[in-house]
């Protein structure tokens, strides 16, 4: 936990207890849940916003959601809000109150609004994560948020209704906390053992997690793999694709006349085709790991002889 320590007129926070993070997996524990019987509490925190919530200008900044949980509204006025411990009060709420069982969202845009309908602290979060403190008027801390590194619009929140502290990968800002949620997140996404390129022969190709717990799905037609995807148990054999009949080059365009064509014709021959090739670590009631991707052009006739670059977009 922290506690105040007091030294004449200066006061500095102290830590006292254990880690906030398990090391394995990043699995969150020993995590503050505020102080016994406090109906005030941070709900919800969001450290890199990409369009999660907009504020009155339609920007897009951080957000520190409260709620109110007790029976009667909670006069606000005098709380700090703060991105580190040293400082507890180095954002404070003007007077304002919130109703019972109401939530507040305050937006950490570093804007130091404190009037008008929506509120900005004098601070912004960092997206590696960043302790968020809540302090009584009188110095008593009353909440805190661990400092968790956060996807963009993802969110760490309370769940409803034990309030314990879960990812988000869908923020709710203003209202309980009902998503589907995870304990942890699989930070790194798989390792591939041979890079995308160009091959003269086919390639042996081996995925494996960092995360000893987790297993690793993919998909070879460019889709994003889910939890019912393949899971990875053998190496993939990667040849050549000539022969395999045209798909994607044989979708009509949209032309109707041009310098070049009187409407869109068929290929006169078969297109160069590759192996797209994408993988996920997913682990049980943990965020999945970020998709890795990788392109595979099998055999010489998969290469291009004009001396054009080729992009791979998935």
């Amino acid at each position: 936990m922290w506690k105040l320590k007091n030294s004449g007129m200066a006061s500095e926070w102290r830590r006292t207890a254990a880690p906030w993070m398990a090391a394995a997996g990043g699995l969150l524990a020993a995590l503050s849940t505020g102080k016994a019987g406090a109906a005030l509490l941070i709900h919800e925190v969001v450290s890199s916003n990409g369009g999660s919530y907009r504020d009155d200008t339609g920007a897009n900044p951080d957000w520190i959601e409260l709620r109110n949980t007790g029976p009667d509204a909670v006069a606000l006025e005098g709380y700090g809000l703060s991105d580190g411990v040293k400082t507890p009060f180095k954002w404070t709420f003007p007077r304002r109150s919130l109703a019972a069982g109401g939530y507040l969202v305050v937006c950490a845009s570093g804007e130091d609004r404190r009037t008008g309908s929506l509120l900005h602290t004098n601070f912004s979060l960092s997206r590696q994560g960043e302790t968020v403190t809540l302090t009584a008027p009188g110095g008593e801390l009353v909440d805190t948020v661990p400092a968790v590194e956060l996807r963009r619009d993802m969110s760490l929140g309370r769940s409803s209704p034990d309030g314990a502290w879960r990812f988000f990968p869908t923020p709710t800002p203003g209202r309980a906390n009902t998503g589907a949620s995870f304990a942890g997140v699989v930070k790194e996404g798989p390792a591939f053992s041979v890079a995308g390129g160009f091959f003269d022969g086919p390639v042996s190709l081996t995925l494996t997690s960092p995360d000893a717990q987790a297993v690793v799905r993919y998909t070879l037609d460019g889709s994003e793999p889910v939890e019912t995807s393949p899971q990875w148990t053998a190496p993939l054999t990667l040849a050549s694709r000539q022969g395999e009949p045209d798909v994607l080059p044989l979708i009509p365009g949209t032309a109707t006349v041009n310098e070049h064509t009187d409407g869109w014709k068929a290929p006169k021959e078969p297109g160069r085709k590759a192996w797209a090739v994408r993988a996920r670590a997913f682990r049980e009631d943990m965020v999945p790991s970020p998709v890795v991707s990788h392109t595979y052009y099998i055999g010489p006739e998969a290469k291009r002889t004009d001396g054009l670059a080729v992009i791979s977009l998935m």
